[in-house]
């Protein structure tokens, strides 16, 4: 964008030039001989500079939009992977809670299995007590 704007200046000032200069030139190409006024030929360098800038910075743009599409795929791949992980966390997390809640469940059992063993051989040694006196 710069490009263009300095490309149009510099082609005002090439062409006030060229207004202060109204002699006549004869310009060859090839076998044509053309008598032209200079502000038509620095006009016509204006306005092939300015072409030709333009289709440079239709190329920056080109370039910069597909860098720029590019990164926006990679960000939505980003942010897609993110949300599965993100949802893989909470069923982590909620497997988590149910497998201690199924651990504590079980040592509570284990823990009234082991105290339910321990009065019966109290109760065990008691009754041989018993029986021995």
């Amino acid at each position: 964008m710069i490009s263009i704007v300095l490309a149009i200046i510099l082609g005002l000032i090439f062409t006030l030039v060229a207004v202060q200069n109204p002699t006549v030139v004869t310009v060859n190409a090839f076998t044509i001989s053309v008598d032209l006024p200079l502000y038509v030929i620095a006009a016509l360098s204006f306005l092939g500079g300015v072409f030709i800038t333009l289709i440079f910075s239709l190329f920056e743009t080109t370039t910069t939009a597909l860098d720029i599409h590019s990164r926006d795929s990679k960000i939505h791949n980003f942010q897609k992977l993110t949300d599965d992980l993100q949802s893989h966390m909470s069923n982590l997390r909620e497997e988590n809670t149910k497998l201690k809640e199924q651990l504590r469940l079980k040592s509570n059992e284990v823990r009234q299995e082991k105290v339910a063993a321990t009065k019966q051989n109290i109760r065990d040694w008691f009754g041989r007590l018993r029986h021995t006196i």
